[in-house]
């Protein structure tokens, strides 16, 4: 058996990758020296604030100063950043550590963190995939009543948390995307080799996915939906946003057992709201992104796709 010859052009690949891939190392190597010099400059350059002024109140300031410094520039992790007010307010003499301690810990911070676990176990049981799936299939794949159905659904689970319920729909969004710009290129140019499906991994192989410009608009419409709907969700209970959250623990200190917001009470006054927003929203999409579109034979293959991953996921 002969041995293969390597492809110039492979080589030529690898020949890039390797001049590529010490520049990458030394981005990186610029990017921790960046952070490393941060983390020491900006405690230095906000501190003629406490050490001038000297009252705890501009000891506070110093500390919001350097967190949202950090915060912008990344110079620690995020998580790390929020925690810094448990070291910070004790040795300035700010705030007692029972007291800023507690704060980590309120009625409000650990609803948040429930919604954050439903949110979870909505994702390991891929409810939110069934339930979206059912509903499409419902709908079909006339883009109007999918981007009716995709809202719909994203208006449902964003009761739990409008953001993480954005993420998890975004691959069913994409993966409909492709499936549509299938269709369109069988019915365009029905060629053997049209039918190959590309992936779609991310958002921005949508904007080139196909030629047709009312075919992007569309899609750039689908995406859109499930943004606006997640936000227009999360308004309708306590949980669903972070806001909602802060205004009600902001509620609680003041009235305490008597504070005049319930859950069920909260949901009957933004529900409303929550339903005429997103017939507005839908609405000035279709106006839009769609427009008059007339329907297309294609639709069943769409609604053959979505019944078939559907059936996938109940077996």
């Amino acid at each position: 058996m002969s041995k293969k010859e390597p492809d110039p052009s492979e080589f030529g690949q690898i020949q890039n990758m390797d001049t590529l891939t010490p520049k990458i190392k030394e981005m990186v190597r610029l990017r921790s020296l960046r952070r490393f010099f941060m983390f020491f400059l900006l405690p230095i350059v906000f501190s003629p604030i406490p050490l001038i002024i000297g009252t705890p109140p501009a000891s506070c300031a110093y500390v919001i100063f350097v967190m949202g410094f950090f915060w912008v520039t990344e110079t620690l992790p995020l998580p790390v950043t929020a925690l810094i007010p448990t070291i910070a307010y004790p040795l300035l003499d700010i705030e007692p550590a029972e007291a800023v301690s507690s704060a980590y810990l309120n009625d409000s911070n650990m609803m948040f963190f429930g919604s954050m676990v439903m949110a979870v176990a909505v994702e390991s049981s891929r409810l939110h995939e069934r339930v979206a799936l059912r509903t499409l299939c419902f709908t079909g794949a006339n883009p109007r009543f999918l981007m009716l159905g995709l809202q719909h659904d994203g208006l449902f689970f964003a009761d739990l948390v409008d953001l993480i319920i954005s993420l998890l729909k975004l691959p069913l969004v994409l993966a409909l995307i492709k499936e549509l710009d299938m269709c369109e290129r069988l019915e365009n140019n029905p060629i053997p080799h049209v039918a190959s499906k590309d992936s779609i991994e991310n958002v921005s192989q949508v904007l080139v996915l196909s030629d047709s410009k009312q075919q992007q608009r569309i899609y750039k419409g689908l995406l859109l939906s499930i943004a606006y709907a997640s936000a227009i969700g999360g308004i309708g209970t306590l949980i669903g946003t972070g806001s909602n959250i802060a205004m009600n623990n902001h509620f609680q200190s003041i009235y305490g057992d008597k504070n005049p917001v319930s859950f069920f009470s909260f949901i009957c006054y933004a529900l409303p709201q929550v339903f005429i927003l997103l017939i507005i929203c839908w609405i000035w999409l279709q106006f839009l992104f769609i427009g008059f579109r007339k329907n297309s034979k294609k639709n069943q293959i769409v609604d053959d796709m979505l019944l078939n991953k559907y059936k996938q996921l109940v077996s």
